[in-house]
């Protein structure tokens, strides 16, 4: 029997995200041809269509590289959660990439600082604008403070500002705010990148399969694209072997979710590299971006069929 892989977007709008931004579109069109290439079948499924047990109520497929509507119930095998937030985060009554618990490690920014103390920089955590000011009195004034609204994606709630320019109207809602020490990348990675930075490394079932260095925008210190930052892929060899043995203290405490995707996003400091935030849905790859696509795309195929057998 052809097993089935759902893939899913909490977005409603059939050509919503991600098929709205960049070249997604012709990326989920390759990988579902890959995918039944290799004998299986690929749907996009959306929104609130889950009913329970692996079912779908309806979706979408990709025929003649146009997206085609299929208004009959689909029943995955497994389901690569593409989703915002904590979208399907409840789903435990069928397999899918990845574990929710491992996607709550990742989403939650709190469990990934308190999975890895020494790997991250020094965190504290606030549920209002009175405990910031207690835990600000640990940071000196002309110190600058990380503050990042645990569960906002994309740069979206990170302030890095001089303690003393910090201000109770930056939020309106000071609940589960991260409070962390800044950590100064301009130290770079020799060899591969100059001045601030973070690297981003993806890991596909344990191994590391792609890595992407991303830069600020001048005068900016975040460098998340979404943020007007910049990105380019490098090669694993040029990935410091510092990095790498951080990867495998990391997959120690995760192996236990395998199958699974992640990504893990670093920054060398004058205190050496430290985990900035895991993320458990990096993003697929097209060829106008990188020259590593293939390699990452193909791995992420491998193992959605993989585990859609088991």
């Amino acid at each position: 029997m052809t097993k089935t892989i759902a893939i899913y977007f909490s977005n409603p709008d059939p050509m919503g995200y991600p098929f709205d931004l960049l070249n997604y579109f012709e990326t989920y069109n390759w990988i579902s041809k890959d995918i039944e290439s290799k004998g299986a079948k690929a749907y996009i499924v959306r929104a609130s269509s889950y009913e329970g047990e692996g079912v779908f109520s309806h979706g979408w497929i990709f025929e003649n590289d146009k997206l085609q509507e299929f208004n009959e119930k689909i029943k995955a095998d497994v389901i690569y959660n593409k989703g915002a937030g904590t979208a399907l985060s409840w789903v435990t009554d069928c397999k899918m990439i990845n574990d929710p618990e491992l996607d709550a490690i990742c989403v939650d920014k709190v469990r990934t600082v308190e999975m890895f103390p020494s790997l991250s920089p020094r965190t504290f955590i606030a549920h209002s604008f009175k405990e910031y000011t207690e835990l600000a009195k640990d940071f000196s004034d002309d110190e600058y403070i990380v503050l990042k609204k645990n569960f906002l994606a994309g740069g979206n709630g990170i302030y890095i500002l001089h303690k003393n320019e910090i201000t109770e109207d930056l939020y309106t809602d000071w609940d589960d705010l991260l409070v962390q020490e800044f950590m100064d990348g301009k130290v770079g990675i020799p060899g591969v990148v100059e001045g601030l930075h973070d690297l981003r490394v993806t890991v596909v079932n344990g191994k590391p399969t792609n890595a992407l260095i991303r830069v600020p925008e001048e005068g900016k210190l975040l460098a998340n694209i979404s943020q007007g930052g910049s990105g380019k892929t490098i090669h694993l060899n040029q990935v410091p072997e510092e990095v790498f043995e951080l990867l495998k203290k990391i997959q120690d405490k995760l192996d236990k979710f395998s199958p699974s995707i992640y990504a893990a996003d670093f920054m060398n400091t004058d205190k050496g590299y430290k985990l900035i935030e895991l993320n458990s849905r990096p993003g697929l790859l097209h060829p106008d971006y990188c020259d590593t696509w293939a390699d990452f795309n193909d791995a992420v195929v491998d193992l959605l069929v993989e585990s859609a057998q088991l």
